[in-house]
């Protein structure tokens, strides 16, 4: 059901794009999976990464997708815990959990092969 009202959604978005999950181990649960969107990955240019809020998702974007890939490339997640990726069982320290989320972003980026982003 999740995947049919994000296609629905993301059916606003005229720049073709990309969906897959990206694999991040065991940052917080034991096979954490981050579903990610990506945009104009073949220009040269940094890439943005777009992170949402609490409560949201990837489909955030939708809206701002196509003029944001427009010259760069661009990539849109939905944190752990949110929208399609894993639902690990976090910490109940406030301050862990930052960590766990911190970390867990730091292993996307290192698994999409992100040097650099903005």
């Amino acid at each position: 059901m999740l995947r049919n009202v994000e296609k629905k959604i993301l059916s606003c978005v005229k720049t073709a794009y990309k969906r897959f999950y990206v694999d991040i181990g065991s940052v917080v649960g034991q096979s954490d999976k981050i579903w990610t969107i990506s945009l104009n990955e073949e220009s040269p240019r940094v890439p943005l990464v777009l992170l949402h809020g609490m409560g949201a998702g990837l489909a955030l974007w939708c809206l701002n997708l196509d003029a944001l890939a427009a010259k760069r490339p661009v990539y849109a997640m939905d944190l752990l815990g949110f929208g399609r990726s894993s639902r690990p069982n976090f910490a109940s320290d406030a301050t862990k959990v930052e960590a766990q989320w911190v970390e867990s972003v730091e292993e996307w980026r290192r698994e999409v092969n992100l040097d650099q982003c903005a």
